[in-house]
């Protein structure tokens, strides 16, 4: 019965939960198990519910922050910070490590989580993570969804 009620014509459809803000405390532990030297602060309460695209999008936007800390980092220090407002959520990821002389992204390719946030109706454009930049409330209406 249960294999009826999960069939579904996509069949690439997940099956698991999707990760969100929720999820990024144990998202930064295991960073931590891994090697990284990073620390989740919080500040404020989730006074709303975030709308699943939102809690994603934060989600995804630590994620790929702390790979690229991990893979072009030289060896610093990062800290998770998430900001609670009434109606908004700001996620910043600073770090302390010096980038790598690595290739960087073409003009056009890959703009980066800030700017695919905005893309997506997050905050404004060019409000990218990096050091010293805060990504911006995860939404400028209201959290609900």
């Amino acid at each position: 019965m249960l294999g009826v009620l999960r069939e579904r014509p996509d069949a690439r459809a997940p099956r698991a939960p999707v990760p969100g803000v929720d999820a990024i405390p144990d998202l930064v532990r295991r960073s931590g198990d891994a090697g990284l030297d990073v620390t989740l602060r919080s500040r404020g309460e989730a006074t709303t519910r975030l709308s699943d695209a939102m809690s994603l999008a934060a989600y995804r936007i630590v994620q790929e922050s702390l790979t690229n800390a991990r893979r072009h980092g030289a060896g610093g220090r990062v800290i998770v910070q998430l900001g609670f407002a009434a109606e908004a959520l700001s996620v910043t990821v600073d770090s302390d490590a010096a980038a790598s002389a690595g290739p960087r992204a073409a003009p056009g390719r890959d703009p980066g989580p800030g700017d695919r946030l905005a893309r997506d109706g997050g905050a404004g454009p060019g409000a990218g993570a990096g050091p010293g930049r805060d990504a911006g409330p995860a939404g400028t209406g209201p959290a609900g969804g």
